[in-house]
């Protein structure tokens, strides 16, 4: 995570995101927002991790993962547009049960909830406790219709969206294809909840089917528009 310390841009991030609509006093908290970056395969959160700020999160790409108790890890959702981070864990209900790994650089204005003068005020101010509701309620809805698509999808629409959202660009020039599949394939198949064998023949049927090629160390993606139209209705 890196700090900036421009206050001209922090400025025009609260402006474009509005952020001052979400508290009763404003000017109070102001002096203690950051902007953040972080950039690929950085943690904004790790499960069981002291809660030291939460973040609007504002751009990037974000990866959120249930850590189960055996050791294994499952894909909950990604993050894109706007959201609060942080919301559930600052009410002390739990300590973070979820990791959330950036997979495209992201931007975040950070407040310090550690300390307790400011966590106290944000638990105080009801504009802020307002928004907090609309964002736990809004999470509820997405967790559910993931838990749907975990149960009723098949695997080749979860990897499909699996793969869609963390394409990444082709910095090959002599390629016709601008997207390319990395990540680990071991970790991706305990992610999605199946053996990696099984995943190898979801795969294999991407490439007959014109949708991958396989490379030495990717996946070209040949046919972005099929990958998209595979995962619809899954991790929303």
């Amino acid at each position: 995570m890196k700090v900036y310390l421009n206050q001209v841009q922090l400025d025009q991030y609260i402006k474009s995101y509005r952020i001052a609509d979400y508290f009763s006093d404003f000017d109070y908290f102001y002096k203690y927002l950051k902007l953040v970056r972080f950039s690929k395969n950085d943690v904004v959160y790790k499960d069981k991790e002291t809660l030291d700020y939460i973040y609007f999160f504002l751009s990037g790409k974000l990866k959120v993962c249930n850590n189960l108790s055996n050791g294994k890890s499952l894909l909950l959702c990604f993050f894109e547009g706007f959201e609060i981070l942080g919301d559930l864990e600052l009410y002390q209900i739990a300590s973070p049960s979820n990791s959330i790994t950036v997979i495209k650089e992201s931007y975040c204005v950070a407040i310090p909830v550690k300390d307790e003068r400011v966590k106290g005020a944000l638990l105080k101010d009801v504009k802020f406790l307002n928004f907090l509701s609309f964002s736990l309620a809004k999470k509820l809805v997405t967790i559910s219709e993931v838990s749907s698509a975990n149960i009723l999808c098949t695997l080749q629409n979860r990897l499909a969206k699996y793969i869609y959202y963390l394409s990444e660009k082709n910095t090959d020039k002599s390629s016709a294809y601008n997207r390319v599949f990395r990540e680990n394939l071991t970790e991706t198949a305990e992610l999605l909840g199946t053996s990696y064998r099984h995943l190898l023949r979801i795969l294999q049927q991407y490439v007959q089917e014109g949708i991958l090629e396989k490379r030495e160390d990717c996946y070209v993606i040949k046919d972005i528009g099929r990958l998209k139209l595979l995962s619809s209705d899954s991790y929303v």
